[in-house]
């Protein structure tokens, strides 16, 4: 029970993660179309956009560690999982 238990965890975090990544790069993108277009002299390396992308996917994993330790904890039977 206790290793499907962790794999339902992961599972359900890696989701939530991935979930919120996606609206998240398309802002970034935005944005910076909308920079390059402002100001077209100033270029923007493919180093930044991958720093950019790092940056958020750690602040998601971030944001969302409290899930890993709080599935199955509780007072309700019912799992996230089914």
């Amino acid at each position: 029970h206790l290793n499907s238990s962790l794999v339902c965890g992961f599972h359900f975090f890696l989701t939530k993660i991935f979930d919120q990544l996606s609206p998240w790069l398309l802002v970034f993108l935005a944005c910076n179309r909308l920079f390059l277009t402002k100001f077209p002299r100033s270029y923007k390396t493919s180093k930044t956009a991958l720093l950019t992308t790092l940056s958020l996917l750690i602040f998601l994993i971030i944001l969302n560690l409290h899930l890993l330790f709080g599935i199955g904890l509780g007072y309700s039977l019912s799992s996230p999982c089914l």
